[in-house]
């Protein structure tokens, strides 16, 4: 499963959370603190259930630096809190996308999340799209920025 690199683009399969250069630059995927990988690992846990039940937009936001580069599937890169807020309040109008994660990679401050996407249209319930998904998060002072 690709994860969203420089000087590629997203598939609509994938889930592309963008990690920003400046963030990443220099840093190799070693774990050299477990601890705080796993404390990284549970916030990009709880950042999946959050986008999966649309409820709670302040404890989405609290997840995310300020300052927040987030590469939505298949549609727009948002940038700050203002964005991200408004996406979210937003939802979807016709469809329901749920990620269903299957493993996260965890290496210092980066966490990497592969599963699935699954898209149903709301009125019917039915599958409108089931694909990969790939999601990437680059934590700074244990907030996501992503």
């Amino acid at each position: 499963m690709p994860v969203q690199g420089a000087g590629r683009r997203t598939t609509s399969t994938e889930r592309a959370v963008r990690i920003r250069p400046e963030f990443a630059r220099g840093r190799a995927f070693e774990d050299t603190d477990s601890t705080m990988s796993q404390q990284n690992v549970a916030v990009a846990r709880r950042w999946v259930e959050l986008f999966n039940e649309r409820s709670d937009v302040d404890e989405f936001l609290s997840l995310h630096d300020p300052e927040v580069e987030l590469q939505t599937p298949g549609g727009p890169r948002l940038h700050g809190h203002d964005q991200v807020r408004e996406w979210f309040d937003a939802g979807f109008e016709n469809v329901q996308s749920r990620i269903i994660p299957e493993r996260f990679v965890a290496g210092g401050d980066i966490v990497v999340g592969l599963g699935r996407i699954v898209v149903r249209w709301i009125e019917s319930g039915e599958v409108a799209h089931d694909g990969e998904s790939a999601g990437a998060f680059c934590f700074r002072h244990r907030v996501a920025a992503v």
